[in-house]
């Protein structure tokens, strides 16, 4: 009976529902997304799935036309929702959607006058055959839908929004798999994508309203709820367009650098190596809200809650990243060719390393913005991307592809300032991530040396396996993993019991 009564309370945990379906979409999702690259891959080419993966590389880099209106939905929200002041929050969402409606159509004019007046600028889209018009719709539809997706976020439902966006992704990889295998042509692509949209669109809206009760939808412009918006989303705003330069703009140098051949062979291995900083910024969205509400509790509160995510995180770089290092060839091989892998290997293990490096700030991130140093943040994540840009563009030409991979690692040092002296000295006034690093290091030291120095010897006859051998690692990996956080866990709890 106790078995049964602790799985109800498992369930009813909102935290633990929000990290395991965070943790799910950036399995599943990805897990659908690496079975088919492949597929297009060989059906449509290096060079067209390049051509695929610019265009919706475009259509990220664009959806930071939102101004940073769903975040702010997040921030204000969940503390209207806290307070019970249902009247600010419906003007908050009333003012936002109007807000978000006039940014769409006003992106959709401009791009029809794009399509008509200026086609030379446009000359890759006419290349392909793809309306620059139809890619904006996408974008403006998304705009809506992230506005719907924020209200059911701002009632901490991270795992509703979730279940969606799995359900929804699925259905587009599917799809648009199909069509690649028995079409290959990427306007029939771009046509799946925009009816998934609409599709997401609708749902995401049924779904706020069910989750907002009496609170209704409504249009209204507010000044008030307008320029508390922009106190906070403006610098929010910055925030996504900074997050999209980093995360996007390097697909376009190699694009434009080496070619959309060489831009395919880059996204293909940076799939695999993204889900490393992925998985944690899923699973740890809620802590953003979480943050926020903690600070009214006092320091003790946040410093709790950060400590115990820092040392999560730290445990999931060395749980994923270190099998994904070693296991690079083989991964390679398995999943595209063996001359993709001799070929591009050294590419993924580098990615491997600098996207772990620059995982280490997406606890420092919910941080500084749930505790309102948003400005901070901004111009943290803002040297991040312009280091990282402008240390693609100068090593590409000496380094080839692998200078894409190395000019995200030249940002650690800023992280590294950013966490110890400011975070931690300045704010907490506690070395906590030297700390835990130091204790970490010798403990994981015990596990992964041995595997490091048996996977020479292992044998691979078949692709079972080999997958197997790789879940085992990572299965034991994860149990050695639970007394690890007790220890460090302790170790901070009987520090502050001795204050």
């Amino acid at each position: 009976m106790r078995v049964f009564e602790k799985i109800k309370v498992f369930k009813k945990n909102r935290d633990l529902n929000n990290i395991i379906f965070s943790l799910l979409a950036y399995v599943i999702i990805p897990f659908g997304t690496i079975i088919s690259t492949p597929i297009l891959i060989m059906y449509l080419g290096l060079e067209d799935y390049g051509y695929w993966i610019l265009i919706n590389s475009i259509i990220a880099i664009m959806g930071v036309s939102n101004f940073g209106l769903g975040n702010s939905i997040i921030k204000f929200g969940s503390k209207y929702i806290k307070l019970n002041e249902s009247t600010k929050y419906k003007d908050l969402i009333s003012t936002t959607l109007f807000m978000t409606l006039v940014i769409s159509v006003a992106l959709v004019l401009i791009s029809i006058v794009m399509d008509l007046f200026f086609v030379d600028i446009l000359d890759e889209f006419k290349e392909i055959n793809i309306s620059f018009t139809l890619i904006t719709v996408i974008v403006s539809l998304k705009i809506i839908s992230g506005i719907f997706s924020s209200i059911i976020m701002s009632y901490q439902r991270y795992d509703l929004t979730n279940k969606i966006n799995i359900i929804v992704n699925l259905i587009l990889v599917f799809i648009s798999t199909l069509i690649a295998v028995y079409s290959s042509k990427l306007e029939y692509l771009i046509t799946v994508l925009l009816c998934v949209t609409i599709i997401s669109l609708v749902v995401h809206y049924f779904k706020a309203r069910q989750i907002l009760g009496g609170i209704q939808i409504t249009l209204r412009f507010d000044k008030t709820v307008f320029k508390s918006i922009l106190s906070f989303g403006g610098f929010s705003w910055l925030q996504s367009i900074i997050s999209i330069v980093y995360n996007q703009v390097d697909k376009i140098i190699v694009s434009v650098m080496l070619g959309p051949q060489m831009l395919g062979v880059y996204t293909a291995c940076l799939q695999i190596a993204l889900k490393i900083h992925e998985i944690p910024t899923a699973a740890g969205a809620f802590l953003f809200p979480k943050f926020s509400e903690s600070l009214e509790e006092g320091s003790s509160a946040y410093k709790k809650l950060y400590i115990n995510a820092s040392i999560l995180l730290l445990l999931f770089l060395f749980i994923f990243s270190f099998p994904l290092f070693i296991f690079v060839e083989e991964i390679l091989e398995l999943w595209i060719d063996e001359e993709f892998s001799d070929s591009y290997s050294q590419l993924l293990k580098a990615l491997i390393v600098s996207i772990s490096t620059g995982t280490l700030f997406v606890i420092p991130f919910y941080f500084l913005n749930g505790l309102g140093y948003v400005r901070l943040n901004t111009i943290v994540n803002g040297a991040l991307s312009i280091v990282s840009v402008i240390s693609t563009i100068i090593l590409i030409p000496y380094l080839d592809i692998l200078g894409a991979a190395y000019g995200r690692l030249m940002g650690l040092p800023i992280i590294i300032f950013i966490i110890i002296y400011i975070i931690e000295n300045k704010i907490l006034k506690e070395a906590i991530s030297l700390k835990i690093f130091s204790f970490l290091i010798i403990l994981e030291a015990f596990f992964i040396i041995p595997i490091y120095m048996l996977e020479r010897y292992l044998n691979y006859n078949s692709v079972y396996a080999f997958i197997s051998i790789v879940f085992i690692i990572i299965g034991i990996h994860c149990i050695y993993s639970i007394p690890v956080f007790k220890l460090i866990k302790k170790r901070f709890k009987y520090e502050t019991e001795s204050k």
